[in-house]
């Protein structure tokens, strides 16, 4: 029998404008069964979640209207609460006009189910429990 720590309970906030993302890309995480999925349709709601839930990983599309997903991520970043938070960029711009030294994950839209799941695993795989 398994222990219940051997699964503990991950929350993934998902930060996208899009209804229909944010729907597809919680049935896919949900899969799991491990992770507790936190949707934010804007950057600053994003930015209250990660405050107010600390998640384990954030997903974060970059063209959101208002405040976009590279401005929450540097939000983030200066907050001790959030600073250490992983983020996976979400977006249909090309990988290249990404800075790697944000050191943060990248997954391009239209994204295959399967290897977004295989990203966020490997995101919690990479923290330490």
């Amino acid at each position: 029998m398994m222990s219940s720590s051997a699964h503990a309970l991950r929350k993934v906030l998902l930060a996208d404008d899009s209804e229909e993302i944010r729907a597809l890309t919680a049935a896919v995480l949900m899969e799991a069964d491990t992770i507790e999925v936190i949707e934010a349709e804007d950057g600053e709601s994003a930015i209250s979640a990660a405050r107010r839930d600390v998640p384990d990983l954030i997903l974060l599309d970059i063209n959101m209207p208002g405040m976009d997903g590279r401005q929450v991520f540097r939000a983030l970043r200066v907050d001790p609460r959030t600073a250490d938070i992983p983020v996976i960029f979400v977006s249909a711009d090309p990988p290249d006009r990404f800075d790697p030294s944000d050191n943060a994950g990248f997954i391009q839209k239209p994204f295959n189910p399967m290897e977004l799941l295989r990203k966020v695993q490997e995101a919690f795989g990479h923290q330490s429990d």
